[in-house]
């Protein structure tokens, strides 16, 4: 059995591209104490060539100082989130597994009532700028500096790749040894670095989301290639992405799963149907030689209404004692920024000097009301909202995945409702069979067993889930997704790989009769256009794959291959790798 630790990290644009091609950012993370990358979660939305990116920053490991190091291609503002956003976006967006029990009077077990309705939602859980400033420091030039939340930041550009990081380590962002030729490289194809850390005064429970806005007038992408630095294995990469239509993958392949393929039985609480869910998606994913994704959510981004704000919901204006925003927490709360909002309070609380109910205020607005003001305002600029998610280990990301926008593509519906029912052996009410399930998109299972008075349906065997785990597919930026089978999957991949999105696709609208499928599921009724698995992946030691075709070669983001021009266009997927490093103690 899989276990599943959600603790989401962080995002951010970048990868290496090919050398002939502009590349986008990256990340670099200290070896001296790495911390296993568990997941990540982002939303993020694009204005033409505008990029916002809404950064959630969590963490494993012990260190309560730390570092960040990534490469942006233009000088980025800086802002700062709300977890806020990422806990209603789970609280609206994750799939609902819903098993409903059938009354069957010609069959029903002896005496003991059958199990109870379910209803099992899958939930994991219930910006000011800175002055800009410039000055040399030995062949490292510092664009931009300021304060963004608990981080300080620096903006910084070099003349050569050695110098910035013999600049970096020894202002301590401790960058591995391998990261020396990516860093000469992103100094070469004219990248500038925001570098940032936690401020001293600053405790790791004072951290919350960075928002990052940019300019990309010809891409942004996802750096996997460098997130595999420090990944936990089969690590869930959650996205949330704001336009005018349904996002989809461009160069990783889409899979829809079998309905059939869920442990329903054992599906008796969130935690025991996320991991029977996750499994499966995992598994699916596998069989898309390990590069995919499962739409969960896609629909309108009014689902989010004022979840994050209401006008006038806060207002500090009458507080003037430290009891006034202590009554005020109290009442209206700040969840889940408790902590913050405690710290803060109690920065400006201190013994012995006078309460200073101004500034108190003014930094509550800035750190806690402000994002959700800013949050809240981003579902009301854009239409359309998209969930996908991806389990990936480090030997699959030898590809940056690409994203753009089908606006003829159906709905997804988050909740999946099948409905059960006990059946009996011939000419019995009392002596049960087994069980049928019943699934929304057409077909159904019957599950073998018996019912042991008191004791419940014991199944003959393990859930049994039938040969195929998910459907394989290619989706262009119009027109329905096309199916490939197993066999089909290394040639196919290397078909679509150096695909890249176009701006004409990112600018539709999604047509408002499309009409509305279930869930992550595909329709069972559609049997033509299913596969049976076929052989698994063969992993070379580079974790590129290969089956008998082509092999899956490993790609960076680039315009390169894309005809007249690069225009702007949307790449959807942003990963950050974060670097936590303990230190001595360091004077300041």
């Amino acid at each position: 059995m899989k276990m599943w630790v959600l603790a989401l990290s962080v995002a951010t644009i970048g990868v290496l591209g090919v050398q002939d091609a502009q590349a986008c950012g990256g990340f670099f993370c200290s070896n001296q104490a790495p911390v296993q990358q568990a997941g990540e979660r982002i939303l993020f939305s694009v204005d033409g060539s505008t990029v916002t990116a809404h950064i959630q920053i969590q963490y494993q490991g012990q260190s309560q100082d730390f570092s960040w190091v990534l490469p942006v291609p233009t000088v980025p503002e800086f802002g700062v989130g709300t977890d806020t956003l990422f806990s209603q976006l789970h609280n609206v967006t994750d799939p609902q597994l819903v098993r409903t029990w059938n009354a069957n009077a010609n069959c029903r077990p002896p005496e003991c009532p059958s199990p109870p309705m379910q209803d099992v939602g899958m939930s994991s859980q219930d910006s000011m700028m800175m002055p800009s400033s410039r000055n040399d420091e030995g062949g490292v030039e510092v664009v931009k500096e300021g304060q963004v939340g608990a981080f300080e930041y620096k903006v910084l550009e070099a003349e050569s790749g050695e110098v910035l990081y013999q600049w970096l380590e020894d202002n301590e962002y401790d960058l591995p040894e391998d990261a020396k030729p990516l860093v000469e490289y992103y100094v070469n194809v004219g990248f500038v670095f925001v570098a940032l850390k936690l401020e001293k005064t600053a405790l790791a429970g004072d951290l919350q989301p960075v928002v990052l806005k940019y300019e990309t007038p010809d891409l942004a992408c996802v750096p996997l290639r460098l997130t595999s630095i420090a990944v936990a294995p089969d690590m869930p990469v959650f996205l949330w992405v704001l336009g005018e239509a349904r996002s989809v993958p461009l160069n990783w392949f889409h899979v829809q799963l079998n309905p059939k393929t869920i442990n329903w039985l054992n599906c008796t609480n969130q935690f025991s149907c996320l991991n029977a869910y996750m499994n499966v998606v995992t598994d699916a994913i596998d069989v898309a030689a390990g590069r995919g994704f499962v739409t969960e959510y896609a629909g309108d981004s009014g689902i989010m209404d004022d979840r994050l704000y209401m006008e006038g919901q806060y207002d500090l204006s009458n507080a003037t004692r430290a009891t006034d925003f202590w009554a005020f927490q109290a009442q209206v709360g700040f969840l889940p920024n408790q902590a913050l909002v405690q710290a803060i309070l109690a920065k400006y609380n201190e013994e012995g000097k006078a309460f200073d109910a101004k500034a108190a205020a003014a930094e509550l607005q800035e750190r806690v009301i402000q994002p959700l003001i800013d949050a809240q305002q981003l579902f009301s600029d854009h239409a359309y909202l998209t969930r996908m998610l991806t389990t990936v280990s480090a030997d699959d990301m030898t590809r940056d995945p690409l994203f753009s926008f089908n606006p003829t593509l159906p709905h997804v519906d988050r909740r999946y409702e099948v409905q059960a029912e006990y059946i009996c052996h011939d000419g019995s009410n009392e002596s049960i069979a087994g069980i049928q399930l019943t699934y929304p998109n057409g077909g159904s299972s019957v599950i073998k067993g018996e019912y042991i008075t008191c004791q419940g349906f014991i199944a003959e065997e393990q859930f049994a889930a039938p040969d195929e785990l998910g459907r394989v597919e290619v989706i262009e930026e119009t027109g329905a997704p096309e199916p490939v089978a197993p066999g089909d999957i290394f040639t196919t991949e290397a078909t679509i790989e150096l695909r890249t999105p176009n701006l004409s696709a990112a600018g539709a609208v999604h047509d408002a009769n499309v009409s509305t499928h279930f869930g992550a599921f595909y329709a069972l009724e559609d049997e033509a256009k299913t596969f049976a698995p076929g052989p698994a992946p063969i992993k070379s030691s580079s974790g590129s794959s290969s089956s008998g075709g082509s092999a899956s070669r490993g790609g960076g983001c680039s315009t390169g291959g894309s005809g007249g021009g690069a225009a702007p266009f949307l790449v959807l997927g942003l990963a950050l790798l974060l670097c936590v490093r303990r230190r001595e103690a360091v004077s300041h």
